[in-house]
């Protein structure tokens, strides 16, 4: 059974948290043997009633005095670059969350420190592992329904997040604001099922004090067609949204909420249920996230589904996307 470790019980890191119960109650893959987080009160969560888990304040006693085998890294966003080197230097395989980090060259060196020690790194964009989204892949890649023509993401939130240790979600140069934390999902699956666009024209608005793109909208071109996405986390008591509509040649499919649907030439719109559809995941992304690499890790694979180098590209598109936004210009890709 491999042994694992928590870093950071804040808001993603209680639910990576709770998943991690799920593996000591249910299988014999994986067992959470320790949890780190400089706040004191937020240890204060772990439930022992789920298993003896010790309890750390600093990241280097807990790797000294552990033996692991994985960690999952759910810090602020400027700490995941020191953070998943610093374990990957003493041997240890990371799940680290989304935004890999800021900028690309700290990608690279995650990635080259992920290969000297010759351990797995993988980055949290769990709609990789998200049945909605599987099948949009599935869908696009068999050509189901020919080819697509248009695309359109939303994913928006009410209001800044008003969470976060030191305010760090309000701090641009800690978080990279909307675009990086919110946006992502969607630059990300997006690149996943369409490849890399030739190009970028954006529109970014500052909502919030020492903030650069809190409203965004987005144009990225492909050489047949052009996919359109917007986010914002500066609405006003709305719930959270993350939608998409893509048409293809036959159909178009839907997806609002919870609830897919497709409709075709030859059938009106209709709810698809995914538990009908073999190959297509229908649990938690983060759970199964976690999963894949423990199993990597237990089966002597490589990550192959969610690479880093994967994750860096998003990271290349986003500054891109910031750098149209700003400027007002169309960037190259």
């Amino acid at each position: 059974m491999l042994k694992a470790g928590l870093i950071g019980c804040g808001s993603m890191g209680g639910g990576h948290l709770g998943n991690y119960y799920r593996f000591n109650r249910e299988n014999d893959l994986l067992r959470l043997v320790c949890v780190c987080d400089i706040r004191e009160e937020r240890l204060n969560i772990v439930n022992q009633s789920e298993g003896e888990i010790r309890l750390y304040q600093d990241i280097d006693e807990m790797l000294a005095k552990e033996d692991l085998d994985m960690v999952t890294i759910a810090l602020p966003t400027y700490l995941h670059h020191d953070a998943a080197i610093k374990c990957l230097e003493h041997g240890v395989n990371v799940l680290c969350e989304k935004p890999m980090a800021l900028t690309v060259s700290d990608c690279d060196e995650m990635i080259a420190a992920a290969e000297k020690a010759g351990k797995l790194l993988l980055i949290g964009q769990c709609l990789r592992f998200a049945g909605n989204y599987v099948y949009l892949k599935k869908l696009v890649e068999e050509k189901t329904y020919g080819d697509v023509i248009a695309a359109h993401f939303i994913r928006c939130s009410s209001c800044r997040p008003p969470f976060g240790w030191n305010n760090w979600f309000m701090k641009k140069e800690l978080s990279g604001g909307g675009l990086y934390d919110l946006h992502i999902h969607d630059a990300d699956i997006m690149r996943a099922i369409f490849g890399n666009p030739t190009a970028v024209s954006a529109v970014t608005r500052p909502v919030f004090e020492d903030s650069v793109n809190d409203s965004f909208a987005g144009l990225y071109h492909y050489p047949s067609m052009v996919i359109s996405a917007e986010s914002d986390w500066s609405r006003k008591h709305f719930p959270f949204t993350a939608d998409y509509t893509v048409n293809f040649e036959r159909a178009t499919l839907n997806l609002h909420g919870d609830v897919l649907t497709l409709a075709t030439t030859e059938e009106p719109m209709h709810t698809v249920n995914l538990n009908d559809i073999p190959g297509i995941p229908t649990d938690d992304p983060y759970y199964l996230e976690t999963k894949y690499l423990a199993e990597c890790i237990r089966d002597g694979k490589p990550n192959t589904y969610n690479p880093p180098f994967e994750s860096r590209e998003t990271i290349r598109l986003l500054n891109a996307a910031n750098e149209s936004g700003m400027t007002g210009v169309t960037v190259k890709l």
